[in-house]
């Protein structure tokens, strides 16, 4: 309820609410002495699920935030759970644990909102080998971190637009698939991460997979306050352990994956017209360059809908939750603004 609330310390970008909290803990599915991992635990919201297991484990990870380390470190303080092998400090710069510590489950909620400095990674080999991982998909240096440790299964938070961009995530979702590492993607209600309009799916990593199971529970939440909240927990965790088709679960060869669009909705339901146009892709242009509006520097202004690549999903189509308006000079406005059979 404190990390929900709009305060200047904005804390709701380092927790997890409850109810997934419940889920990637179920999922994990702990066992007495398990060893487990988070390379970014925030103010400890997924540890408070933990301690609702009554199991044996130890917990071991790392946090860039001395703020939000404090604030974990009480919280389990108050649990009675041990801290020692909690640590602050830049995963992607200093490596703690050596690669060949493995831990038996992995759980993550990248932060998104915070800077990761990425300009090393493409000499790390505990990233290399997934392509280049830019500032913009900071889930991506946090998921290859955790498969670097990997002994049973991982569970990360991932946006879904991550899922179906075909740039720089490319090579890394390729790559997942054919190595097997793919279990599943659990795709989440919308509007249940608080201050955040994106959407979210969960990712679960572990080895030796033939096949991936996507489940769609974009449906399975309640209306509460200005939020949603997740619900079904059970009915996704038995979709889980029975990894057959469903009306919300899909079973599909990792050989057949589209890597592409990994999204659940993608092989949940049938094509709608918009998947049977042409897509950009298919026409083959590419956008070469934009033209940004400066400040007005003088009173003649007007405001303008700013239009970028990230608002196109890959049929041309507009995504209206990143349209920013502006303010600026009215001749550059006038002289800019979309004409009629303008090409994008």
């Amino acid at each position: 309820t404190i990390t929900q609330k709009k305060t200047i310390n904005k804390l709701y970008s380092y927790s997890t609410p409850m109810e997934i909290n419940r889920l990637i803990i179920g999922i994990l599915d702990i066992k007495d002495n398990d060893e487990i991992y988070n390379p970014c635990y925030g103010i400890g919201s997924l540890f408070l699920a933990l301690s609702q297991t009554k199991k044996k484990f130890s917990i071991y990870g790392e946090e860039l935030d001395s703020s939000l380390d404090r604030i974990a470190k009480l919280i389990l303080k108050s649990l009675d759970m041990k801290t020692d092998n909690l640590y602050v400090n830049n995963i992607l710069k200093n490596q703690i644990f050596p690669l060949s510590r493995k831990f038996d489950k992995i759980m993550c909620h990248p932060p998104i909102d915070s800077y990761i400095g990425t300009l090393d990674l493409k000499n790390n080999k505990r990233f290399s080998k997934y392509g280049f991982i830019t500032k913009s998909a900071p889930e991506l240096s946090f998921i290859i971190n955790g498969i670097s440790y990997l002994k049973e299964k991982g569970v990360f938070v991932i946006r879904n637009q991550l899922l179906k961009k075909t740039s720089v995530e490319e090579r890394f979702k390729e790559k997942i698939c054919k190595d097997g590492l793919l279990e599943a993607i659990i795709e989440l209600p919308k509007n249940i991460f608080p201050h955040n309009s994106a959407d979210f799916s969960l990712m679960i990593i572990s080895k030796n997979n033939d096949s991936v199971l996507h489940i769609d529970a974009s449906g399975f939440y309640k209306k509460d306050g200005k939020y949603n909240r997740l619900v079904k927990n059970d009915e996704i965790l038995k979709m889980l352990k029975e990894r057959k088709d469903t009306k919300y679960s899909k079973l599909t060869k990792l050989n057949d994956s589209n890597f592409n669009d990994l999204r659940a909705q993608t092989y949940l339901h049938k094509k709608s017209v918009v998947d049977s146009m042409m897509s950009i892709k298919n026409i083959g242009v590419e956008i070469i360059r934009g033209q940004r509006i400066p400040q007005p520097k003088t009173n003649k202004i007007k405001e303008y809908i700013n239009i970028g690549i990230i608002n196109f999903n890959e049929y041309g189509f507009i995504d209206t939750s990143h349209i920013e308006r502006s303010v600026g000079d009215i001749d550059k406005v006038n002289a800019n603004k979309l004409q009629a059979y303008d090409i994008l």
